[in-house]
């Protein structure tokens, strides 16, 4: 018995709390399910097949262990201390019912336990007897038969399955009972939903008194994975490429029937376990397939050649992966054929058609550029040979059949070139040049050509270019003025009246490229709606009517439409019949980064802040004009008529601002230029102002008027603004020039003070000399021929030359290599000589190779005066342009001035006979219309059609025809008709004696040259 003085913690433990003693309890009891737990976790699928085997038994053993665990438990927590060793003296004495209470809890406890373990498996546990009576099952089964727990134990399997049937589940019994073991695939159908599932089984035997009475089993449910592989098993059964399968080593595990027939077999048994490298016709190629597998585990596109069973060679594609194992050991080769035989035959006929195209180009092209020559060669002759020709003393009949003869080949050199041009483009053999140049020039050029067209049917033709459009650009200036020429001529071949205009402005801009919008406007007859797509077309205009009037081969607008494309733009037209057109076009061009100084003839520094009054009724006149003098720093302010102009210079003289230029329009109405010149002359308050007219059109006895009313400068439109600045400068005596100042300034005036250039001539056609000769000598040069390339490099080294133009084909030594020889020299001199290549060839190969060849230009043959002089132009500054000399005093008795006309086409008697002729064809309809005018009394149709004869008339220096004119002109404008048909009938009189004069003049002129 314990005493007093006993520590707590000796006291009996009957004293203990009831509450440490049942958490005690669950402690260990949470102990056993956790270490029950980790032992099956921890069991791999075969060792759960082992427990199977004998599950009663297991389950019997795990009872007893529980049993023997529950007693430690009790004697370690419920019983007192001594109570077994009393126990065991006291057998007779059973334990307490209460004891006996806890122990069947514990137990029921352990058998929930492991249920609970069962039912957390994926895998069907399940006990049978021998006749498919169910005893249990654990939850996945329930699940997946798709019945609960309890109506599923106590029936037969067979009441659950449509398939298998209970004869076959019978049958498979009586086998098993024999191997007590059995392991394999079931596919069963589920009575309740229809469904097809596959199960992976375990069946153990089970026993008793040594008979077997039923089977524990696990199954796996695999329908997934069977219908995964059941459609690879299709997949591979039907694809159309050849799949294969094979060890590390070559040998075939698998292949479909794809490939199969692919190689030529009539099963895949033959294929099977065939090594690899045999199938190959080279067997060298599968060694570097192979270390590419190694290398990069996957072979994509590679390219080999197999052997058909028959012994065909078969082009393929291969696939292929290399699957390796965990460890990264490759365990097999698997791979995709595709048969490429036909594809590669067909590349190599393709190939051979590439190849066969190429060379029916180069022959394409050879044959374009031989007939080039062979068609430009005569055409030269015969152009060159006609104006030298029109340049000698002829009857007014011969006369006209030469000139018919020079219209028929210049059609025809434009229609050559029209067809050359497309079929260049047709066969994508027309390439664009990357060059520098300056756009404002090249536009000048384009206007000026066509400038003397417009006057003639008494069109204004306006450019103008917005000073922020970036002038010093990269591209190919002939193909940007090919087109504009082409729109430009159409715009002023299909208007009769009003003005064409063109204008540009920037469409978008980079650091290096930008993108110009060109539009070019007329007033004609306009396009219908649905034409306007059509005359973009080859050989196609808007009407086959307008072919006939106005001729043309229909192909100026395609060729257009497909040089814009090759720019990097594009071409379109907005038009309204009868109220005119507007045809835009877009192209791409680089920017120079170091854009050259333009040269400048003169000084124009002194210049800046120099105020300017500009006087022209026409409001794009005006804005070209203010376009160009602000962009020489110059302050220009402008007016609408003389009035106005008179007005403004006085305001500015009473502020002490006067303007010390005027430029203003010699044909303004109420008040033209000459009357504001006279109106300033009177005035002496205004004795300071130099004056410069500007006319459309000279006319006869203006130039006296100019100098009487002390004008400085006398300039026909359109102006570019190199020569409207010489001018100005001229004019005011600002040029730095050692030469007086001349007394009326023109543009004759203005070319007679540039230099003369001497030039050599390397050309072996005689006829090609005399005409180069004759252009050359005309336009003031001295020109020194060389017949051949070794002539040509004597005449070097006796004489120095300003010039050489270079026949590209000469014997002896040929244009190229007498160009190498000077280059070469001046590479010790330091000097150069500008050399323009002249060839009877067009192409663009030509053209590249003259200039890679060191010459600075190219002119195609047959020589064309303005591309020469613009070649020269470019490189040695010379104006190309055609001059109009002022007019002298005509006689009173004269019908025309003859003197002044000879004058006016720069003594071309080519160009005086397209004039006359121009004249002769359109004065009957000037002449009809204004008859009709006046027979309606129709002051505007009266002024309009008179308008048109005073321009005809004073372009043949005509004086009474164009004051019979004018004075019909005038009573339309002012609407006074009171004697208007004795007034036509002068006119009349007047064109009648006119067009007699000219026949005679033709006829004297011969005889006096003869």
């Amino acid at each position: 018995m314990p005493t007093e003085n006993q520590s707590p913690k000796r006291a009996s433990p009957d004293l203990e709390r009831p509450e440490r003693k049942q958490s005690e309890l669950g402690r260990h009891w949470f102990l056993v399910l956790l270490v029950l737990a980790a032992a099956v976790a921890a069991l791999s699928r075969g060792t759960l097949r082992a427990i199977l085997q004998h599950l009663e038994a297991v389950q019997l053993g795990v009872a007893v262990l529980i049993v023997l665990f529950a007693v430690y438990l009790w004697k370690k927590t419920a019983a007192p201390r001594g109570l077994v060793r009393d126990f065991r003296e006291r057998a007779e004495a059973p334990p307490p019912a209460e004891q006996l209470d806890k122990l069947s809890e514990v137990i029921a406890a352990s058998r929930q336990g492991y249920r609970d373990l069962i039912d957390s498996l994926d895998h069907l546990v399940f006990t049978v007897l021998l006749d498919g009576e169910i005893r249990a099952v654990n939850r996945r089964f329930a699940e997946v038969f798709e019945h609960s727990y309890s109506e599923l134990v106590g029936h037969r399997l067979d009441e659950f399955l449509k398939e298998p049937s209970r004869a076959a589940m019978e049958k498979a019994a009586s086998r098993f009972v024999e191997k007590r073991y059995w392991t394999g695939i079931v596919r069963a159908r589920l009575k309740k939903s229809g469904a097809v599932r596959y199960f992976d089984c375990v069946l153990h035997a089970t026993l008793k008194d040594g008979q077997v009475v039923g089977a524990s089993g696990l199954a796996t449910d695999i329908t997934h994975q069977r219908e995964s592989e059941s459609r690879f098993t299709e997949l591979f059964e039907t694809l159309q490429e050849g799949v294969y399968f094979s060890t590390p080593e070559g040998n075939l595990l698998d292949v479909n029937p794809a490939l199969v027939r692919m190689l030529g077999y009539d099963d895949k048994e033959e294929l099977v376990g065939v090594n690899v490298s045999s199938l190959y016709l080279d067997a060298s190629q599968r060694p570097s397939l192979l270390a590419a597998l190694e290398e990069r585990t996957t072979v994509l596109a590679q390219e080999i050649t197999l052997r058909r069973k028959d012994g065909t060679p078969i082009i393929c594609l291969d696939n292929s992966t290399a699957i390796r194992d965990l460890s990264g050991r490759v365990i097999r080769h698997q791979g995709t054929l595709v048969d490429i035989t036909e594809r590669k035959h067909s590349e190599e006929e393709l190939q051979k058609a590439k190849e066969a195209a190429e060379a029916a180009s180069r022959a394409k092209s050879e044959f374009l550029a031989n007939m080039s020559h062979e068609i430009r060669t005569p055409l030269n002759a015969v152009i060159g040979m006609t104006d030298l020709a029109l340049d000698t003393e002829l009857t007014a009949e011969q006369r006209e059949y030469l000139s018919t003869v020079k219209v028929s080949a210049n059609s025809l050199l434009t229609v050559i070139n029209d067809i050359l041009d497309f079929s260049k483009i047709e066969a994508g053999k027309l390439d664009l040049d990357r060059i520098e140049f300056d756009l404002r020039y090249a536009l000048d050029d384009t206007i000026r050509v066509l400038a003397l067209r417009a006057r003639q049917k008494g069109l204004d033709l306006a450019c103008h270019i917005p000073s922020e459009v970036p002038e010093a650009l990269i591209g190919d200036p002939g193909r940007l003025r090919q087109i504009l020429f082409n729109l430009i001529d159409n715009a002023i071949k299909f208007t009769e009246q009003g003005e064409v205009a063109v204008g540009i402005e920037t469409e978008s801009q980079t650091e290096e490229e930008i993108c110009l919008h060109f539009v070019v406007t007329d007033t004609g007859i306009g396009i219908p709606p649905e034409k306007q797509r059509l005359i973009f077309e080859a050989f196609a205009q808007a009407d086959s009517s307008t072919t006939r009037k106005y001729g043309g081969t229909g192909l100026g607008l395609s060729i257009s439409s497909r040089l814009a494309g090759l720019m990097g733009g594009r071409i379109w037209v907005e038009s309204e019949t009868g109220k005119g057109s507007a045809f835009h076009f877009t192209a791409r061009f680089g920017l120079q980064t170091q854009p050259a100084t333009r040269h400048l003839s003169r000084d124009w520094a002194d210049l800046n802040n120099l105020p300017v009054l500009v006087a022209d009724n026409n409001p794009a006149g005006r804005r070209f004009v203010e376009q160009m003098l602000t962009e020489r720093q110059m302050k220009p302010v402008l007016v609408e008529s003389g009035r106005a102009a008179l007005d403004a210079l006085m305001r500015a003289g009473d502020a002490g601002k006067p303007f010390r230029l005027v430029l203003a329009d010699a044909n303004m109405p109420d008040m033209g230029g000459f009357a504001l010149a006279e109106q300033i002359k009177q005035r002496p308050e205004l004795a300071g102002v130099t004056i410069m007219l500007l006319t459309s059109a000279g006319h006869p006895g203006e130039a006296v008027r100019c100098r009487e009313l002390g004008v400085a400068a006398y300039l026909t439109k359109p102006l570019n603004q190199s020569t409207l600045l010489d001018a100005i400068l001229t004019a005011l005596g600002a040029s730095p020039r050692d030469e007086a100042r001349p007394s009326l300034v023109t543009r004759h005036s203005l070319r007679e003070g540039r230099q003369r250039l001497h030039i050599l001539l390397a050309e072996d056609n005689a006829v090609n000399q005399v005409l180069a000769v004759r252009l050359l000598t005309k336009r003031g040069h001295t020109v020194v021929v060389a017949s051949n390339g070794r002539e040509a490099l004597a005449t070097l080294e006796k004489e120095s030359f300003d010039l050489v133009l270079m026949d590209v084909q000469m014997p002896e030594l040929s244009g190229f290599e007498v160009t190498a020889a000077i280059r070469e020299k001046e590479k010790v001199t330091g000097k150069h000589i500008p050399i323009i290549a002249t060839t009877a060839h067009a192409m663009k190969d030509d053209r590249k190779r003259c200039l890679e060849a060191g010459m600075d230009a190219y002119v195609p043959k047959p020589i064309q005066p303005r591309a020469l002089f613009e070649a020269i132009e470019d490189l040695t500054p010379i104006p190309a342009e055609s001059e109009i000399g002022a007019p002298g005093e005509q006689n009173s008795d004269q019908v025309f001035d003859e003197n002044a006309l000879m004058n006016y086409v720069g003594k071309d008697v080519e160009l005086l006979g397209e004039v006359v002729e121009i004249f002769l064809a359109e004065c009957p309809g000037y002449l009809s219309r204004l008859r009709k005018a006046v027979t309606d009394r129709d002051p505007k149709a009266i002024e309009f059609a008179a308008h048109a004869l005073v321009g005809s008339t004073a372009n043949l220096f005509a004086r009474q025809a164009v004051e019979a004119a004018s004075k019909l002109e005038e009573m339309g404008r002012e609407g006074i008709l009171t004697g208007v048909e004795e007034a036509y009938a002068a006119l009349e009189k007047e064109i009648t004696r006119l067009r007699q004069a000219l026949a005679t003049f033709g006829k004297e002129h011969a005889r006096a040259r003869t």
